[in-house]
């Protein structure tokens, strides 16, 4: 099991790094990080038609690693 979740910038990675549960008597943390076309254009107030850039895309990866050393799985679909 690889719990995932998706990040939209260095501060939502910083809370998921904080983030932890306990779920069956163990300590719960999120293994990976994903970055979606949708969540980077909703936080421009963009629709998800490829009007965010790659450009603008992976400077909000690039924000995320400087906070996080979790793995990113990039979605880089069009829409």
């Amino acid at each position: 099991l690889v719990r995932t979740i998706e990040v939209h910038s260095g501060f939502s990675a910083l809370v998921v790094d904080a983030a932890s549960a306990q779920r069956n008597g163990q300590q719960a943390t999120f293994d990976c990080l994903w970055s979606s076309s949708l969540t980077s254009s909703a936080i421009k107030g963009k629709p998800d038609i490829e009007t965010v850039t790659t450009s603008e895309r992976l400077q909000i990866v690039d924000d995320v690693l400087e906070v996080s050393d979790k793995p990113v799985l990039y979605d880089g679909d069009t829409g």
